[in-house]
């Protein structure tokens, strides 16, 4: 049995082993430092009771996260050549499944049981809860589905005689025993975690191709819109989005002009990727209108859909600017995130760029004014992103997103780094820090404060930013460091 589990284990340990390789150890050791400061402030703030139980909610996203990655990298070890050609391989990988899947289970109900509640609903609850986050490694777009069904599905099956009808016998039936619904459920469950393995058949081969695409999808938005592993759906997306950059490069090319400005326009259309501001701005372009309609649907269902204690002007008001801060505030995130994979992907071509006839013979001058054009794009999208989430920062997600904005402000600082140096994007960097200071916005500040004060400290954040972003550029025009391409000078990997 022992020498069966061994490569089972092995199987579960290597998507973590993967990661690490590609993680250095200071970016984890830092987000485990930076935690548990946040989590001390917070105890030394608003004592023990509110510190203990963020410490547990954030063990629970870290287990959830920690969980589905494992799974995703199981999923990608079943490759359809090795489920054909070796041995035993696709019965370890379907053990590590179940025992991914069954371990967490086991001890939902343990902790039930020392806790003295109902067993069998736990069990059941964490079965079904890890059965979705399943189904959602296997079909990412059900997310969709899981977001938008239960808020349509639950007023039509509470009008419907048929529903109440199951929900009267499933409650006799588990009140008589729940050991009758919960063993055949569990079963049933425990089969379609397995089935996630496929055996090499034609259609695992398609499943297979399928994942792989999405990944390369997703990865290759990272760094700018690429082709090569889109749909059809995908393409027409791309159409949509990338309006006002094939206009804008259509432009720059029937007048070209020697300027140093026009030169740095053709500069960063193969340089940033998706961060370039023509698909930010494009992007909106196409989202705003439907934000728009959204409100507008929500004016039409919201009197039957009010909250009690909130009327119809609070709700009318506050969504739509939540909404629009929040697309302001994603865009600025998605251009601060995209902007190191975009540089690290363009390193090629940068080698070329950079002897474009006009480009400024001083380095450091060429890598001021490339990230100064970045920074006012980001500062520019953060403006109107905090002021309209400060009108809507007292409900908490206005306050989280909020939060997140600040924090994304103060990551940006982190681009201010050598680009020479490095040969990773750094994405995971600037994450930690944007999702440590949300954290740190929504549980520190003092929960009387109101808007103005809210407000305030946003904008003076932003104010020491865009100082701190003109002090560095001002100083990198002096330095005589490569602006490209990236990574020549790399000797390790860097965060």
């Amino acid at each position: 049995m022992n020498g069966y589990l061994a490569p089972t284990s092995l199987l579960l340990a290597a998507p973590w082993r993967w990661r690490l390789n590609q993680t250095p150890a200071r970016l984890l050791w830092g987000g485990v430092l930076g935690l548990g400061s946040l989590l001390g402030l917070l105890a030394w703030t608003k004592g023990w009771p509110t510190a203990l139980f963020a410490t547990g909610l954030a063990g629970a996203v870290l287990l959830v996260v920690g969980w589905m990655l494992t799974l995703s990298g199981l999923r990608r070890q079943n490759h359809p050549h090795l489920a054909r050609l070796v041995p035993g391989h696709v019965q370890r990988l379907r053990l590590a499944v179940l025992l991914l899947w069954g371990l967490p289970v086991l001890a939902a109900g343990a902790l039930a049981a020392w806790l003295r509640v109902d067993v069998w609903t736990t069990v059941l609850l964490a079965a079904l809860g890890l059965s979705l986050l399943t189904a959602l490694v296997r079909w990412p777009l059900s997310i969709v589905l899981v977001a938008f069904a239960p808020p349509a599905l639950v007023p039509l099956l509470q009008g419907s005689a048929l529903a109440q009808g199951l929900v009267r016998a499933w409650v006799a039936v588990w009140q008589a025993g729940p050991a009758w619904l919960c063993l055949p459920l569990l079963a049933g469950l425990a089969l379609f975690q397995m089935d996630l393995m496929g055996k090499g058949d034609a259609a695992h081969v398609r499943r297979y191709e399928q994942m792989l695409r999405l990944l390369a999808s997703m990865q290759d938005g990272a760094g700018g819109f690429n082709p090569r592993h889109q749909g059809r759906w995908g393409l027409r997306m791309m159409w949509l989005f990338s309006m006002l950059n094939r206009w804008y490069m259509a432009r720059l090319i029937r007048h070209s002009r020697p300027t140093l400005r026009h030169v740095l326009a053709r500069l960063e259309l193969p340089l940033y990727g998706s961060a370039h501001w023509t698909l930010v701005v494009g992007s909106m372009m196409v989202v705003l209108p439907l934000i728009a309609l959204g409100a507008a649907l929500l004016l039409l269902l919201v009197p039957d859909m009010i909250p009690p204690g909130r009327s119809l002007g609070q709700i009318a008001w506050t969504w739509p600017l939540m909404a629009l801060g929040q697309l302001c505030m994603g865009m600025m995130m998605g251009t601060l995130f995209s902007l190191g994979t975009a540089l690290q992907r363009s390193r090629r071509e940068q080698a070329l760029l950079v002897l474009l006839p006009g480009l400024p013979q001083q380095p450091g001058r060429l890598r001021a004014r490339l990230l100064a054009r970045q920074a006012w794009l980001m500062l520019g999208l953060a403006v109107p992103g905090l002021l309209l989430l400060s009108q809507a920062a007292l409900p908490p997600p206005g306050s989280f997103l909020q939060g997140l904005g600040v924090g994304a402000l103060l990551a940006s600082l982190l681009l201010l780094r050598r680009w020479d140096t490095r040969t990773s994007a750094g994405s995971t960097g600037l994450l930690v820090v944007a999702v440590l200071a949300a954290l740190a916005w929504q549980l520190l500040l003092p929960e009387h404060w109101g808007l103005l004060e809210r407000g305030s400290l946003s904008g003076l954040i932003l104010f020491l930013v865009a100082g701190a972003w003109m002090l560095a550029l001002r100083r990198l025009q002096g330095e005589p460091l490569q602006a490209l391409p990236w990574g020549r000078n790399a000797s390790r990997p860097q965060a």
